[in-house]
């Protein structure tokens, strides 16, 4: 529908959202991975409670940013999270899931920018396909520099190719 409106660059088509709008982030990149050229859920990337275990492939590979709050109720578990950024068993299981099926380092890489520490994993050649982003100081929240963020440093930086191909900065992943 968007394509028969507007002009757009089909190679760079992203999905983000916030809480239940990063469920439907996440979804929409394993049901529709041919569309979109990342994604970024924003404190929330599942649903336990409707949504089946996590993907064993996404292809076409979509990068992920997920971002939250330190203190986010529905993604931090500080007595029993994992990884890390103590995240939810759930979420763990998932991001342990995306580092498997895209192949990344599960040592990641870790710089604090502002009030953010990210968390980076990367493939063979390098490339960031998952960042997680702990934000210092907030709750289950999204705040306007989230969005600049997530395009500035993480979308503007993937494209597709018209054969589906994905790019990092202009080079093929």
């Amino acid at each position: 529908d968007v394509k028969n409106r507007y002009a757009i660059d089909s190679g760079r088509v992203y999905a983000c959202g916030q809480s239940s709008g990063g469920m439907m982030t996440s979804t929409l990149a394993i049901q529709a991975p041919e569309v979109f050229a990342a994604v970024a859920p924003w404190s929330a990337i599942r649903n336990p409670d409707f949504d089946g275990p996590p993907p064993e492939k996404i292809d076409p590979v979509v990068p992920y940013m997920f971002l939250f709050g330190e203190h986010d109720w529905l993604c931090v578990n500080r007595e029993k999270g994992e990884l890390e950024y103590h995240v939810a068993p759930d979420i763990a299981a998932f991001l342990r899931n995306l580092m498997r099926i895209y192949q990344l380092d599960e040592t990641p890489c870790l710089y604090t920018c502002g009030e953010i520490c990210y968390y980076v994993y990367r493939n063979a050649k390098q490339v960031p396909l998952l960042i997680v982003g702990t934000v210092k100081e907030m709750s289950h929240a999204n705040y306007p520099r989230e969005s600049w963020i997530t395009y500035d440093e993480f979308f503007s930086k993937f494209s597709r190719h018209t054969d589906g191909t994905l790019l990092y900065m202009g080079e093929e992943v």
